[in-house]
């Protein structure tokens, strides 16, 4: 360690010969800009200029490339014996010959880089976006954002990631994910989607949110079900899993109400028996899944009346018929009873 300081020491004298005096007390230690250094290496004076790009600056410092192709600077060592380079040492890297601009190391892992256009790696050399962070550890969390929410006001408080994809245009076109809790209130937490209305700026509203439950609302803030929705819902199928479907109308043992019976309730009640009423319905909603099985069983049941009307009918065809016949039958013997007397007359 001390050989590679005393090397950056020579590197920048310099720099150091117009600065201060450099000074190597009895301690080994090495002072730039100070004559009681208290550590290894102790640089004072050291200005970082506001324009280092500009044509009138100073370079307070240059690590030339080494015969890997990049700079490096030990921030410290660990343990164990220097240079073996791996679990000791962090080196701050500036690559000069790939696509890198800037890295920190520890050991022989790179955690973090700016590569050449920008991108910013954190746990990989290849970043992906502008921002790439790399989990390497399954179930393991990525990314904590951290906000205060805790407060005495008993009253839920977000933490917020916005996504602004025209910043600067003035229209305030932009959406949000909020995280809401308040561990004075509740131990939960809730999640929050919001977007900005079409042609109206700075409008920017709650479309949907995951309450601590679990429960889905789309249009409320406020889901009492697994998934609430406050508006109009268009899907080109539903599926509803039920039990206990009304085949059981069907079987021989199922009594059938008489129509009469059916015309007494509705008179009493102003609705079908098994059907919810209209004061219900307003009040209370009604499960699709539930209304559809009642729904079925009055069908079934209006089959059932259909097929024994039909029954009915038949049977009054057949007698009808019957009777047509014994009609026939009669009108037949009234017809010869009556050529008899005919021939009884004319024999007279």
């Amino acid at each position: 360690m001390k050989r590679f300081l005393l090397t950056l020491t020579i590197a920048v004298v310099g720099y150091c010969s117009y600065a201060q005096t450099n000074t190597f007390p009895s301690s080994g230690n090495v002072g730039i800009g100070t004559t009681s250094p208290v550590s290894d290496l102790q640089v004072s004076g050291l200005t970082v200029l506001s324009n280092p790009g500009g044509t009138n600056y100073n370079e307070n410092l240059r690590l030339p490339p080494s015969n890997a192709g990049f700079s490096s600077i030990a921030l410290g060592a660990i343990a164990g014996t220097s240079g073996s380079g791996v679990g000791q040492w962090s080196f701050v890297r500036y690559p000069v010959t790939s696509n890198y601009l800037f890295g920190i190391r520890y050991g022989d892992s790179d955690y973090f880089n700016i590569v050449s256009n920008g991108s910013i790696g954190i746990n990989t050399k290849t970043p992906q976006s502008l921002l790439h962070i790399y989990q390497n550890t399954p179930n393991s969390t990525g990314l904590i954002l951290q906000g205060n929410t805790i407060n005495s006001d008993n009253a839920q408080h977000y933490i917020a990631m916005t996504f602004d994809g025209d910043y600067g245009n003035a229209t305030g076109n932009y959406s949000q994910i909020r995280s809401y809790s308040n561990l004075y209130s509740n131990w939960g937490s809730q999640l929050a989607f919001f977007t900005t209305q079409v042609g109206v700026a700075n409008t920017v509203a709650e479309r949907m949110r995951i309450d601590w439950y679990g429960n889905v609302g789309i249009g409320t803030s406020a889901p009492d079900a697994k998934l609430s929705v406050n508006g109009t819902i268009h899907t080109k199928e539903v599926k509803v899993d039920l039990t206990g479907w009304p085949d059981y109308v069907f079987k021989p043992i199922y009594k059938l109400p008489s129509l009469s019976e059916i015309k007494t309730y509705i008179n009493q009640y102003q609705h079908l028996p098994d059907m919810p009423s209209e004061q219900e319905v307003a009040k209370n909603g009604i499960n699709l899944g539930e209304i559809v099985k009642v729904q079925t069983k009055k069908i079934e049941e209006l089959t059932l009346y259909l097929i024994d009307k039909e029954n009915q009918v038949n049977d009054q065809t057949i007698q009808l018929s019957e009777q047509k016949k014994e009609i026939e039958l009669l009108k037949k013997g009234q017809d010869e009873l009556k050529a008899a007397l005919a021939k009884l007359t004319d024999s007279k």
